[in-house]
This record gives structure tokens, C-alpha cells and sequence, in this order.
């Protein structure tokens, strides 16, 4: 959050759900966001198991508004076409609303925080290249498992070593070739 936020838009109760009643142009991360009037949402989604420690009215509005938009659309940015934010950025986007705008306590913060973090991608909605994402994903791990048998087999190496090896190398790739190529992309991680 660059500056402070701005009151979030008035609520209707209508059909079962809240929707908000004008449109509204949060900011986070640097990025404006378009939150149409009539977008629907539940407040926080607490599941019921939950909900003799916290309560839907308990974590505000503004975090559960700008949270359940940008999950509803997967992290992509109105004002910034190539800007998405990841689940994570997302996710701390809504700690930081309840904080700064809702004044929710750290505790009822936290532990709203931690569930999303914990559950949160079941709703986050899959990409449309899921299915080329999952070729993708297996490819690269025929790759490291390659890589390592053939580390292990240049320098005769017990086969014991191909397992560190390949998981050495998908290190490499999760800390360093994926970031960049999301990065290029336009993906935010703060």
C-alpha cells in the first residue's frame, strides 16, 4: 500500500450476498484496481468449522473486498494489462487492507492470513493453460531426473546421489527460472 486507503464502497445485501453499490479504485502494490458496482462477494469466506474464532463482520471489509476480487480474476490488474499479482502477493495484499483499513486486530489478522495461505488455493481459479502448464511441470522434472543420473553417471557417482542432484537442480529452477520467466511476464511479487 502506497498511500492510505480510501473508504471502501457502501454494501447492499441482495439475493443472499453482498455487492457493492458504486464502483470503487483501491490501490495496491502501486496498481489501481477497478472494483465494478455490483460485484458480489461474502465478506471474509470463514469456513464453518472456523467460525466460533472468527466471524465474517470480525476481518472488515476492504481486505475481503479487494481479496475476493483479485482471486476472482486470477491476480490480473485493470489499470496495468501486463500485471498479475501472484496468490501470494494477493494474499498479503489482504493482510495489509485489514490492517490499514479495517483495523483488524493481529491476531484475527494472522490467523485469516495463515487460512488463506493455507486454503486459499482451492478457490484461486486455475490458469487456461493449466493442462500445457502440467506438460511443462512434467517435462522439467524428466529433465532434472535426467540431469541428475547424468551428473551421477560423468563422475561415477553412487546412484545415491541422483536424488540431491535433481532436487538441487529443481531448486535451481524454482528460485531462479521461474521468477525470471514470471517476472518478464509481468507477474508481481511483493
Amino acid at each position: 500500500m502506497n498511500s492510505p486507503p480510501s473508504a471502501p464502497p457502501p454494501l447492499r445485501w441482495k439475493n443472499h450476498g453482498w455487492e457493492t453499490a458504486e464502483d470503487w479504485y483501491p490501490q495496491a502494490n502501486g496498481a489501481v484496481l477497478t472494483i465494478p458496482a455490483g460485484f458480489r462477494f461474502d465478506l471474509a469466506s470463514i469456513p464453518h468449522l472456523f467460525r466460533s474464532l472468527l466471524d465474517k463482520e470480525d476481518l472488515g471489509v476492504a481486505g475481503p473486498l479487494v481479496h475476493d476480487w483479485l482471486y476472482q480474476h486470477r491476480g490480473n490488474v485493470d489499470s496495468l494489462p501486463q500485471t498479475r499479482f501472484t496468490r501470494r502477493a494477493t494474499d498479503r495484499i489482504f493482510r495489509k487492507l485489514m490492517r490499514d483499513a479495517d483495523g483488524v486486530g493481529v491476531v484475527r489478522r494472522w490467523i485469516a492470513w495463515a487460512s488463506v495461505r493455507a486454503f486459499g488455493f482451492f478457490p484461486w481459479p486455475p490458469s487456461k493453460s493449466f493442462i500445457r502448464g502440467a506438460f511443462i511441470k512434467a517435462g522439467w522434472t524428466l529433465a532434472q531426473a535426467a540431469g541428475g543420473y547424468a551428473v551421477m553417471d560423468i563422475f561415477e557417482w553412487h546412484a545415491a546421489w541422483a536424488i540431491p542432484i535433481a532436487a538441487g537442480l529443481s531448486l535451481i529452477k524454482s528460485l531462479v527460472v521461474v521468477p525470471q520467466m514470471e517476472r518478464l511476464a509481468g507477474v508481481v511479487y511483493s
